[in-house]
């Protein structure tokens, strides 16, 4: 398969890696500014599996010059949008509860998420799941696999139905 912008062998989510590169950046560059989560000059507390990979791209931003990253400032998690789905599922159907997480990284999946890491050379640790979440995230592992669209409108109703009762 050839790459999506240029006629060169496709490695990553049908892009070469210098594509690859630019459309991850240019995504996580767009998704940060249409969700306001960080201000200027905030203190971060970020937490989650892709911390590290967090931590560069902000960095990679200039915003080591706006924010600390401290435990005591606002948390940002770093969740893919496939554990968030599966975080999000397991805390309606487990504490029948509204828990809202919202996370730097909700629009890309996890496979996106370590292929960028690898490119720049960052570990990130894997996803530590209950086992109510390891049970829904195999489901929607197989529905992803079979049925795409699905997926994807399953975490478009949960986005939907937090944001109605937010």
């Amino acid at each position: 398969m050839n790459c999506l912008s240029c006629k060169r062998k496709a490695i990553y989510s049908g892009f070469c890696n210098e594509h690859f590169v630019k459309y991850f950046e240019r995504k996580f560059k767009k998704q940060l500014a249409l969700s306001k989560l960080i201000n200027r000059n905030e203190e971060l507390n970020v937490v989650g599996d892709n911390k590290e990979l967090a931590k560069f791209m902000l960095e990679q931003l200039g915003r080591k010059l706006d924010a600390k990253f401290s435990k005591n400032g606002k948390t940002i998690e770093t969740f893919a949008l496939d554990t968030k789905v599966s975080k999000d599922l397991s805390n309606l159907f487990k504490n029948n509860e509204l828990i809202k997480s919202t996370s730097i990284f909700e629009q890309f999946m996890q496979k996106e998420l370590n292929d960028y890491a690898k490119i720049k050379g960052l570990k990130i640790s894997k996803a530590k799941l209950n086992t109510i979440e390891k049970e829904i995230n195999s489901g929607l592992n197989k529905l992803k696999k079979r049925k795409t669209n699905l997926f994807f409108g399953a975490s478009n109703f949960i986005k939907s139905f937090f944001k109605n009762k937010g």
